[in-house]
This record gives C-alpha cells, structure tokens and sequence, in this order.
C-alpha cells in the first residue's frame, strides 16, 4: 500500500524499474471514503448501524487525508501502473461482508481503539457513532462491506 506516501507516481515507478525483463509487480490499495462508502452501505445490517459506519468510515478517509494520504488511490494503481511502463495490467477491486465479532472485524475495532478518539477531539467524528460502532463491531448481528482493496499488477516488458 503506497497510499500513504507522499509521492506515490515515484515510488512506483522506482518499483517497476527495479524489475527484471518479464517480471510481475503486484500492488494493494484501498478505497475507501465518500461515494465508495456511500455505495458500501446499502449492503449493511440491520439498516440503521449502516449511516454511523457510513460517517465513521468517512472521518478515518478525511483523517488520512489531512495526513497528506489518499483514501482513493486504489482507483488510480492500475494507470499508474502503466504510467511506470508497465503491460498486461490487470486488477481487482474487492469489498467482503463482515459480521461483528468476527476476526475480520478486529481490524475495524483496532483502528478505532487506536485512532477514535483523535477524530472525536478534533470534530471528524461524533462521540456517539464511535460508540455505536465501537458496538457494532462485537455484535454477530450486525454486517457490513469492508473498505474497498483494489489489487493491481503489470509485467515489465
């Protein structure tokens, strides 16, 4: 994941270099955030928890932005696979159904035991819906689409 990196083109293209004739550089990024989310949500039960994951997940996109990461870079690794020189692209682009309680949803408890708090304090996320999601992930009636993950990869000529 090169999301995070502040001149993600670069880094790709110092990847694809470092390949050898035919070799395969495979990457994995997310999506996640805005109109991803908006689409991810029709799919949550029950209906209600889904426009609190909604926002909650919207505040961890805005987080990553104000960090100078990019939430939707997922959609950009093919072309920029191609940018570096690279053929035969192909990717992927996944969302899973989790349930709450689930080791898969350990994941989204972490993040928001590790950085709710901070988007609470600084007026991305609302005390109450880190509430009812920090509930939502323990609970084996509730189920959601995880962040989107496009896998993308390119040969070298």
């Amino acid at each position: 994941m090169v999301e995070h990196l502040p001149d993600r083109p670069a880094v790709i293209g110092r990847l694809a270099a470092a390949l050898r004739p035919g070799g395969v550089l495979m990457l994995e990024d997310l999506i996640f955030g805005g109109p991803a989310t908006a689409v991810a949500e029709a799919a949550t039960r029950p209906a209600d928890v889904g426009p609190v994951i909604s926002r909650c997940t919207d505040a961890f996109a805005a987080g990553l932005r104000a960090a100078g990461a990019d939430p939707h870079f997922g959609g950009e690794l093919p072309g920029a696979l191609a940018a570096a020189g690279l053929r035969e692209i192909q990717a992927e682009f996944t969302h899973r159904l989790i349930y709450g309680g689930s080791p898969e949803s350990a994941f989204y408890r972490h993040n928001l035991l590790e950085r709710g708090a901070q988007l609470v304090s600084v007026g991305l996320l609302r005390q109450e819906d880190l509430h009812r999601v920090m509930l939502a992930t323990s609970d084996p009636a509730v189920s959601w689409f995880t962040i989107g993950l496009v896998t993308a990869w390119g040969r070298r000529p």
